[in-house]
């Protein structure tokens, strides 16, 4: 049986080119199991690869949820909407026109207490006027505010001085003080070392009451509601600020004086968190002169005027 064996093994075809292919084959696949176990894998082994996009990195949501916190994208072009310019204080294109002499007689309201006050407009043939309110509250004088100045048949009212005046042992003395400076162009205050540029059209503490009425009076058809009207206006206390007033609308009044159908209300907003909003009624039957006058501070009322009665000028 070996010598059979031997005899077979002898006599087998050996083919070279089935021995090649088979040596090819064997060396092929070591090669690829070594560069396979060569190279270091990106996942553990034995876990099956995840497929990863940008989707997979957001919460699911439920379909409801989801669509209310998509937002809404329109189909057409949203429509621009107009850019809103701030309002242009209207400028006076005729001159004022201020009323001939006359004293009035209000009620002041002070909080709790009541009083009455007086307002004196005196103007002379030589083109100056003086302006003064005397003031008693709860049977005590307050400090009378006076106002001396000029009228400029262009301009108006053009203050010269103005003076919180108190009664002292001597009579009555000037306690604060502003200037109007106009032939240096500056505005002095006794209370302050500020001097500053004189701008056109500058009122004082009372002075304004007057400018607005003449105003008005001289072009009521232009003073619609919403018209807003610029003022310079001097303080006590150094400062010349840029009073805005806005017409609000005609009101009818209840006045101590009487019922009124048709008063022109206009109002200036505070300029700061300590400063007041001042509303004015201003009667057109009465050439626009104001009839109530009210200074607010956070909703709280700090004084009121309501006319009371009518009269002709004290001599001074």
């Amino acid at each position: 049986m070996l010598q059979a064996l031997a005899t077979t093994t002898l006599h087998a075809p050996r083919p070279r080119v089935l021995v090649g292919a088979l040596a090819a084959a064997v060396a092929l696949h070591l090669l690829l199991v070594w560069s396979l176990l060569s190279r270091p894998s990106a996942l553990p082994l034995g876990q099956p690869a995840k497929a990863f996009t940008t989707s997979v990195l957001l919460i699911p949501a439920q379909p409801e949820l989801a669509a209310a916190a998509a937002p809404a994208m329109p189909r057409e072009p949203a429509a621009k909407l107009p850019k809103l310019r701030p309002s242009t204080p209207l400028a006076a294109t005729a001159a004022p026109r201020p009323v001939a002499g006359f004293s009035w007689q209000y009620l002041l309201i002070q909080g709790e207490r009541q009083g009455t006050a007086r307002l004196s407009w005196r103007p002379d043939e030589q083109g100056h006027y003086e302006a003064l309110l005397e003031r008693e509250l709860a049977g005590k004088a307050l400090p009378t505010w006076r106002s001396l100045g000029d009228l400029d048949p262009d301009a108006g009212l053009a203050p010269r001085r103005f003076a919180q005046r108190q009664q002292g042992k001597q009579g009555m003395r000037d306690r604060q003080a502003t200037n109007f400076r106009r032939d240096e162009g500056v505005v002095s205050f006794s209370a302050s070392p500020a001097v500053l540029p004189l701008q056109q059209g500058s009122q004082d503490r009372i002075s304004w009451w007057l400018q607005l009425a003449a105003l008005v009076e001289a072009e009521p058809q232009r003073y619609q509601v919403g018209t807003e009207l610029l003022m310079p206006v001097a303080s006590l206390r150094g400062e010349l600020q840029q009073w805005r007033f806005k017409v609000l609308g005609r009101e009818g009044l209840e006045l101590p004086a009487g019922r009124l159908e048709s008063a022109v209300r206009l109002v200036r907003e505070p300029l700061g968190a300590w400063d007041s909003r001042v509303e004015l009624w201003l009667d057109p039957a009465r050439h626009h002169l104001p009839v109530r006058i009210r200074h607010t501070q956070a909703d709280t009322l700090r004084w009121e005027l309501l006319l009371q009665s009518e009269g002709k000028p004290e001599l001074p």
